[in-house]
């Protein structure tokens, strides 16, 4: 019998290299975000694109939007592997995101990149260069930190989160997963052990790191970054991925 999984993440915390690590072990299907609001993502194929166009159909989207639990259940039901999931967002959609916390036979990883900064500054960088992942030689570019725009991300990371560990509480099945470590043999053993699926397979991803390390060097004014870091108590979020 396929068991089936999600991953409950949030944008820029790391979910494509964790959908493409997991997908490297024949075992495991990953789609992408399938509740995108604008269309409907595959897997991640190895040299890095996205399958999107074969599931975006007019037929799709229409049973996507009038009952997103059927939606679900058919796309969960074509790829023929022992354990299949998908990645969905903690904004994406409530009523299926509900559905799969209420439903144990869903294993589910939940991905958070505790350095708020990070998180934000690769989402600004992404919207600027139009490069989400990458497999080449990564676009990038310093960009100008907006103090409004990083409170109100990290306000919507942290109440997101807390919501979510709340909803969690008790739940058997499931792993928490930091950004950091994502390439560790720790995080790949609790996340293959979870999925039931063999734990001695070597996990790989094409997808490169598209920044610099230290979140602060992707900012063109450092000083009002390191200001409002030091305003809320997280300075160390300067240096730290």
């Amino acid at each position: 019998m396929t068991s089936k999984f999600a991953i409950l993440a949030t944008a820029r915390s790391g979910s494509n290299l964790l959908s493409s690590r997991l997908s490297s072990h024949p075992d495991i299907f990953v789609h992408g975000e399938i509740f995108h609001s604008k269309h409907i993502a595959g897997p991640l194929h190895h040299d890095g694109s996205i399958a999107i166009d074969d599931l975006s159909s007019n037929e799709m989207m229409t049973l996507r939007e009038r009952a997103p639990l059927k939606f679900l259940n058919t796309i969960l039901a074509g790829p023929e592997r022992n354990c299949v999931g998908f990645k969905l967002f903690l904004n994406h959609n409530e009523t299926v995101l509900n559905y799969v916390i209420e439903d144990s036979s869903y294993k589910l990883l939940v991905l958070e990149r505790a350095n708020r900064l990070a998180a934000y500054s690769s989402a600004a960088i992404g919207s600027e260069v139009g490069v989400w992942h990458t497999t080449k030689q990564p676009s990038t570019k310093a960009i100008e930190f907006d103090r409004t725009r990083f409170l109100a991300t990290k306000k919507f990371l942290d109440e997101s989160y807390a919501a979510l560990r709340s909803k969690l509480s008790g739940r058997p099945g499931v792993v928490w997963l930091e950004y950091r470590q994502l390439n560790a043999v720790d995080s790949d053993d609790a996340a293959l052990e979870l999925l039931g699926v063999d734990r001695a397979y070597a996990l790989s991803s094409p997808l490169v790191k598209q920044n610099p390390e230290q979140p602060i060097a992707r900012f063109t004014n450092r000083d009002a970054v390191e200001a409002a870091l030091a305003e809320i108590g997280h300075s160390e979020w300067a240096i730290g991925g």
